[in-house]
């Protein structure tokens, strides 16, 4: 009981920071949010934007071409504004406008443009090239028409019911594209997921290290020492401060991982292995904190080599770049972070991984938590002993 209460007090004077609630419980949402429209996959089927006169059987055909690939979603808008707004918010990768009368004017032989929108990040600039395809494909008789009334000087009512007539007879060319070698990551990787546990990673960590300043607060007031004047030894005393930061570290991944579902749809695979692997994480991180806060350093000290540190450990464990993109002597020091196993953690979950996959690194994670623990007991008695 003597462990609780003391974690208990430790968890109380932490959230009665305004700034805590803020790093704790906000930042961390924004960031996953912000991450997610920048650098994230789309999840699926990449989304297109039709607008503009689609009520023509021009039209018609040329959508039935893009919806019959497989790979993208088509979203229909009323207004041109209205899907442009999308595309600039990132709720879609690009958007395709069809001219009015599109129909009356090919038929006379007038040239058509046909609108295309994109943002020059993403998968905008690639979806092009698929667009055009499938516009050169439904338009290979109007083209082959206007061939004919350039070069030859016939005139368009003349040559377009010919190419209709030949367009089924043209062959076209194909390429076949093979994937070779493992894919980095998952298939349908959703475009919040791979940021939402890299954020959860990296935020856990870095409050686990700066909540360490409470417990420098207590032994700047003197609190420690008297503690330990009671029937309480260091051990104990440390074992609350443990519990106290676990228990911080621990509410803040779970909610984490619970606003990012309901907000953001992001699929932790198996929550399951996730809930199992934030548990260990908070316990070496809170573990690492209380090592830190055994120190004999100031308040600001603390802070900045507590962020610093939190930074440094998850670029290095791949909470910032994913670990397969990392040089192979990177992928090697991560293997001696908490940050490194926990991305590992989540790799295999969200590559279909069960809880028994992970059994390597909770218990790793753990035992990070316990010898840290063990440390930073052995180093606050020494702290202790020290004169001022």
């Amino acid at each position: 009981m003597k462990t609780l209460s003391i974690g208990w007090v430790y968890v109380l004077r932490i959230l009665r920071e305004p700034a805590s609630l803020f790093f704790f419980f906000v930042f961390p949402v924004v960031m996953v949010f912000i991450i997610g429209i920048q650098f994230g996959g789309q999840g699926g089927r990449v989304q297109l934007g039709i607008s503009g006169d689609t009520s023509q059987a021009i039209t018609d055909q040329i959508t039935g071409n893009l919806a019959g690939n497989q790979a993208l979603e088509l979203v229909f808008y009323e207004e041109d504004a209205e899907m442009l707004a999308a595309v600039e918010r990132g709720h879609i990768s690009a958007g395709v406008v069809f001219p009015p009368q599109m129909a009356a004017r090919m038929a006379v032989g007038q040239p058509v443009l046909i609108g295309f929108v994109s943002t020059p990040a993403g998968l905008g600039p690639q979806l092009q090239a698929t667009v055009q395809q499938a516009v050169t494909e439904e338009l290979i008789p109007y083209r082959a028409a206007r061939f004919a009334v350039d070069i030859l000087g016939v005139g368009f009512q003349e040559s377009f019911p010919l190419a209709s007539a030949l367009a089924d007879q043209v062959i076209l060319t194909t390429v076949a594209v093979e994937s070779v070698g493992e894919s980095l990551f998952p298939p349908g990787l959703g475009r919040f997921d791979g940021g939402a546990a890299s954020n959860l990673v990296l935020f856990m960590f870095l409050t686990a290290l700066t909540g360490a300043t409470a417990m420098v607060a207590d032994r700047e007031m003197g609190l420690d020492t008297r503690i330990v004047s009671t029937p309480t030894s260091v051990a104990r005393l440390m074992s609350g401060y443990v519990a106290g930061q676990f228990g911080i570290t621990f509410f803040q991944g779970v909610y984490i991982m619970v606003l990012s579902l309901a907000i953001f749809g992001v699929d932790w695979s198996n929550l399951g292995g996730s809930v199992l692997l934030v548990m260990a994480l908070s316990l070496a991180g809170a573990g690492a904190g209380m090592l830190l806060g055994s120190f004999r350093l100031a308040e600001a000290a603390t802070i900045g080599i507590g962020v610093t540190a939190g930074l440094v450990l998850g670029a290095l464990g791949g909470a910032m770049v994913p670990q397969e993109l990392l040089p192979d002597a990177v992928q090697t020091v991560a293997k001696f972070t908490p940050q490194g196993w926990a991305m590992l953690g989540f790799r295999d979950l969200q590559w279909g991984g069960s809880v028994l996959d992970l059994a390597d690194n909770i218990a790793v994670l753990a035992g990070m938590g316990v010898v840290l623990a063990g440390a930073a007991s052995v180093s606050l008695r020494r702290t202790l002993a020290r004169p001022s």
